[in-house]
C-alpha cells in the first residue's frame, strides 16, 4: 500500500479515536454530586471567597469544611451562568477528550504506532466510562494523564520538561484532593531515574529531579487552607474514612456485577494484562527494564482494587505504560521494520473499533445491552435526577426540617438552599463517620431513625430512589401512622408527619393538600405512563425504564395488583429492563404461582445472563419442591462467579442446614457475616448452629451480637437472652 494511503488510513484513526472519549463524556447529568459542587461555586463568587465552614446543611452547618475542590466548583458554574447545563455537558466532554488526546499522544511517543495507541487509549476509555460525570475526577483524569506525560517525556531524555510539574500541582491541589497522587507518581519515577543518574554522577539532572519534586511538594500549600488541606489528605489516605458507605469506595473486588458491565470487565483484562506484559518485558530487556512503570503499575493496582473509584485512574495512568510494552514485545517477535499491509490492516482494525464504538454510545445500545439509564446527550437525565419532586418541594412552606438520603442532597442543595437545608448530601467525610454509621443503622432500624427525627424535629422525607438501602425506609413510612405520602413519581417521593398538615394547609395555595392513597389502579397506570410519556419522549427502553420504577415503588407501598400491571407493560414496551421482569417474578412467587415465577426467571436469564438474582429464585423454588441437590447445585454456580454475595451465602447455609450440614451451613453463614451483613436473625441462626456444634464460645458471641441488633418482640428476646445465660459459663468466684 502507498504511503499516502497510509497516513490517511492513520489520520482516520487518529480522528475516530480521539472523537470516542468526547462522545463517551456526552451525557445528561445524572450524578447528584454535581449539584452540589454548582451549588458551592455559585456561593464562592457571591461572596468573594471560599467557605471554611459548612454553609448549606441543617446537621453539621458551621462544621469545619475543606473544600479542597473549589477551583473546579467555581469553573462549572461559570460555564453554567454561560450556557447552562448543556454547556456544562458539552465542556465536560471537551476535557475528557483532551486527557484522551493526552494519553494517545503519550501512548505514541513510547513507541506505540498509531493503531495500538488509539487502542491503548480507547481501552483505557472504556474501562473509565462510570467515572465521567460532572466531578472533579474528570479533571483529575486530564491531570494523572498529563502528568504521566511530562514524566514520560522527561524518562526519554528531557529532564526539564519536569519543570511544569509544580505548576500543574499548583491547579491541582485547589480542583480534587487526589493532588496527593501527582507528588507520588514524581516519587516513583524520581526514585528510578535518580538512581540512574547518581549512578552515572549526573549531578544536574539528579538535582533537577530533586528540585522539581520540591517545588511540586509547595505548590501543594498554595490553597486556601495551606498545610491544614495536605494534613487532611494525608489523614484521608492512613484512616479509614466515612466514604467507605459510599458505593464507588468499595473494594473493587467485592462488586456485585447483576447486568453485563463492560467497563469493569475491560479494567480487570487491563489488570491482568499490565503485569503479564511487563513481565515479558523484564524476560527481554533485563538491563533496560523500566522499573519505574513496574512501581507505577504496583501502586496502582493496590488503589484499584482497594476502591472502585479508582479504576478509571488506574487505567488512564497504566495506558502508555501498557502501549510500552506492547510496542516492546512487536518489536521483539515481528522485527523493527513494519509491513505496509499489516500497518494498514491494523489501521483499518482500530479504525472500525472505534467507529463501532461511538455507534453503540451515541445509539445508546451500550447502555440498553448493560440495563442502565441511556444518557447520551446533553442537559439534565430527569428519568434520574428528581426535578417534579423538587418543584413540589419548593411549594412547601420554609421552615419545616427535612430529612433526605446522601443521594438526594445534592439536587436538594441546588434547587431548594436556602429555603431547605439538607439532611445530609455527597460530602460523607465533611459529615463524619459517627454520622454515617447512625445514618446507615437508621436506614435498616425504623425505631433509630424515628428517635433522630424527633431530635432534628423532622416532618418532611424526601427520598431519591437508586439505592437498596431506601427500602426498608420507605417500606416503614408506608405503613407509618404518623407518616403519610404527599407526592410520588419515577425519580422521588415525598412524606410529610401528620403533625405539619395543620402548618401546611394554612398556605392558601395548600389548602387542598391532602396525603396520596394508592388504591384507584386505572389512575395509577394512566399517571405512571404520563411521566413516561413526558420524560422518555418516544425512547421505548426509557420509557420501560420509567414505568418500572414507578412500578418498584408501588410494590413497596404494597400495591401489588398495580405495581404488577406496570411492570408487564414496561416489558411490553422494551424487555430489557431486568427489574420488571424479576419483580414479576417474585409477585408471582408470593402468589404460589412456582411455574410462573420459574418461567419468567428463565425468560430473564435469556435476556441477562448475569442477573444472578433469577438464578437464586431458581435455586429458592428448586428446594421448596424438594429438589436440595439442585438448590445447592444452582447456589454454589452462583457463588462461583459472585464470591461475595450475601445473600448467595445466606442461601448456601439454609440449604446446608436442611441437609443436616451443620459445618458447611456454619462457613456459609460466617462469609454472610463477612459481607458486612448486619441482621439480628442472622446472628441468632448462626448461634443456634454454632451451640448445637459445641462451639459455645462463639455461639456466645453470636448470640450478644444478636441481642445488640435485636428489634423484634420482647417476649422472643427474653428466649434469647434465656438461652444466652445456659451457655454462658457460671461466673468464677
Amino acid at each position: 500500500m502507498h504511503g499516502k494511503a497510509l497516513k490517511i488510513v492513520a489520520a482516520i484513526v487518529i480522528v475516530l479515536a480521539v472523537a470516542f472519549p468526547f462522545f463517551l463524556a456526552l451525557e445528561k447529568i445524572s450524578e447528584s454530586d454535581t449539584f452540589w459542587h454548582l451549588k458551592t461555586g455559585e456561593w464562592i463568587i457571591a461572596h468573594g471567597a471560599v467557605p471554611h465552614a459548612d454553609p448549606f446543611s441543617a446537621t453539621v452547618n458551621g462544621k469545619e469544611w475543606l473544600d479542597w475542590e473549589w477551583l473546579f466548583q467555581v469553573g462549572i458554574y461559570v460555564l453554567y451562568s454561560w450556557g447552562g447545563f448543556h454547556e456544562l455537558v458539552v465542556g465536560k466532554a471537551i476535557v475528557v477528550f483532551l486527557a484522551g488526546l493526552v494519553v494517545f499522544r503519550t501512548c505514541q511517543r513510547n513507541g506505540a504506532g498509531v493503531s495500538l495507541a488509539a487502542v491503548a487509549m480507547m481501552a483505557a476509555f472504556v474501562a473509565s466510562r462510570a467515572r465521567l460525570d460532572v466531578r472533579p475526577d474528570v479533571v483529575m483524569l486530564l491531570f494523572a494523564a498529563l502528568t504521566i506525560a511530562l514524566l514520560e517525556t522527561a524518562h526519554r531524555g528531557k529532564p526539564y520538561a519536569l519543570l511544569w510539574l509544580p505548576v500543574l500541582e499548583l491547579v491541582w491541589v485547589n480542583v480534587h484532593g487526589s493532588f496527593l497522587l501527582g507528588i507520588g507518581l514524581m516519587a516513583m519515577y524520581g526514585l528510578v531515574q535518580g538512581i540512574e543518574f547518581a549512578l552515572r554522577k549526573e549531578w544536574r539532572c539528579l538535582g533537577l529531579i530533586v528540585g522539581a519534586l520540591a517545588l511540586a511538594c509547595a505548590a501543594c500549600l498554595v490553597n486556601p487552607f495551606g498545610i491544614r488541606l495536605v494534613q487532611h489528605a494525608i489523614e484521608q489516605t492512613r484512616s479509614s474514612s466515612p466514604s467507605g458507605a459510599i458505593g464507588e469506595w468499595q473494594p473493587t473486588r467485592e462488586l456485585l456485577v447483576t447486568e453485563p458491565n463492560w467497563a469493569l470487565r475491560v479494567f480487570w483484562w487491563l489488570f491482568w494484562l499490565n503485569p503479564a506484559v511487563l513481565v515479558a518485558v523484564l524476560a527481554i530487556k533485563r538491563r533496560e527494564f523500566p522499573w519505574a512503570h513496574a512501581l507505577v503499575v504496583a501502586a496502582m493496582s493496590a488503589l484499584a482494587l482497594d476502591a472502585n473509584r479508582f479504576t478509571a485512574l488506574y487505567a488512564v495512568v497504566t495506558a502508555p505504560i501498557l502501549a510500552h510494552g506492547l510496542a516492546v514485545l512487536r518489536e521483539r517477535f515481528a522485527g523493527k521494520k513494519r509491513s505496509d499491509w499489516g500497518e494498514a490492516t491494523a489501521g483499518i482494525v482500530a479504525g472500525i473499533t472505534a467507529a463501532f464504538l461511538i455507534f453503540v454510545v451515541v445509539t445508546n445500545r451500550w447502555a440498553i445491552a448493560e440495563s442502565r439509564p441511556a444518557k447520551f446527550g446533553v442537559g439534565v437525565d430527569e428519568s434520574v435526577v428528581p426535578v417534579r419532586a423538587l418543584s413540589v418541594m419548593m411549594k412547601l412552606p420554609g421552615g419545616l426540617n427535612v430529612f433526605n438520603t446522601f443521594l438526594s442532597g445534592g439536587p436538594l442543595i441546588w434547587t431548594g438552599y436556602p429555603q431547605w437545608r439538607p439532611f445530609c448530601d455527597g460530602r460523607a467525610n465533611l459529615y463524619g463517620r459517627e454520622f454515617v454509621d447512625r445514618y446507615r443503622r437508621a436506614m435498616y432500624d425504623p425505631s433509630e431513625w424515628e428517635k433522630w427525627m424527633r431530635e432534628r424535629s423532622v416532618s418532611v422525607a424526601f427520598l431519591q430512589y437508586g439505592t437498596a438501602d431506601d427500602r426498608p425506609l420507605l417500606q416503614y413510612l408506608v405503613n407509618s401512622r404518623v407518616w403519610d405520602l404527599l407526592y410520588f413519581d419515577h425519580a422521588a417521593c415525598i412524606f410529610v408527619h401528620q403533625s405539619c398538615w395543620a402548618e401546611l394547609r394554612a398556605d392558601k395555595q395548600l389548602k387542598d393538600l391532602k396525603a396520596v392513597h394508592v388504591t384507584d389502579v386505572k389512575a395509577v397506570l394512566t399517571y405512571a405512563h404520563k411521566l413516561a410519556d413526558e420524560t422518555a419522549g418516544n425512547d421505548a427502553y426509557l420509557r420501560a425504564r420509567v414505568v418500572t420504577t414507578v412500578g418498584n415503588f408501588l410494590m413497596v407501598l404494597g400495591a401489588v395488583d398495580t405495581a404488577k400491571a406496570l411492570f408487564e407493560d414496561a416489558i411490553a414496551i422494551h424487555p430489557r429492563p431486568s427489574e420488571a421482569w424479576m419483580n414479576l417474578a417474585v409477585i408471582n412467587l408470593d402468589a404460589g404461582d412456582k411455574q410462573r415465577a420459574m418461567s419468567l426467571t428463565e425468560k430473564l436469564l435469556a435476556i441477562n445472563p448475569r442477573y444472578f438474582y433469577a438464578r437464586l429464585m431458581q435455586a429458592q423454588i428448586k428446594a421448596t419442591g424438594g429438589n436440595l441437590d439442585g438448590a445447592v447445585a444452582e447456589t454454589e454456580a452462583v457463588l462461583d462467579e459472585q464470591p461475595h454475595s450475601a445473600q448467595a451465602w445466606l442461601l448456601r447455609g439454609q440449604l446446608a442446614a436442611r441437609l443436616g450440614d451443620r459445618a458447611t451451613a456454619i462457613q456459609a453463614l460466617q462469609r454472610t457475616v463477612a459481607e458486612h451483613v448486619e441482621d439480628s436473625h442472622l446472628y441468632l441462626f448462626l448461634g443456634q448452629l454454632l451451640a448445637a456444634d459445641g462451639r459455645t464460645n462463639e455461639a456466645v458471641a453470636a448470640y450478644k451480637k444478636c441481642l445488640e441488633m435485636w428489634r423484634g418482640p420482647s417476649q422472643q428476646r427474653e428466649q434469647i437472652e434465656a438461652v444466652l445465660t445456659k451457655l454462658r459459663p457460671p461466673a468464677a468466684k
